[in-house]
């Protein structure tokens, strides 16, 4: 599942705490976050995100995690280019549609 602050929530007028409630564990903390299912488009795939919206992550960043993204994409950084490339994988088994 991948984590967001609330205020991407709320920047999509999305009702965050009115999701499933949920409790996340880190190495340094637990903190409860509420889940929603969120249709993602990235360049013509679409695909729905599992998405945990919380107020007390205490990065100042957005995590994206493994179930729902991650595991749908092959992904590969090019630091020496400075591109990040997205590839649909073939062997996560989720469902897909296309936008065209």
């Amino acid at each position: 599942m991948s984590v967001f602050r609330s205020e991407v929530a709320e920047s999509l007028e999305l009702p965050w705490e009115e999701g499933e409630r949920v409790v996340i564990t880190s190495a340094n903390a637990s903190f409860n976050a509420y889940l929603h299912s969120l249709e993602a488009v990235i360049g013509q795939l679409v695909f729905v995100l599992k998405l945990g919206f919380t107020d007390s992550l205490t990065t100042s960043f957005n995590i994206l995690g493994r179930e729902s993204f991650l595991e749908t994409f092959d992904i590969t950084i090019s630091e020496k280019n400075r591109t990040i490339v997205l590839e649909r994988t073939t062997a996560s088994g989720r469902s897909y549609r296309s936008l065209a």
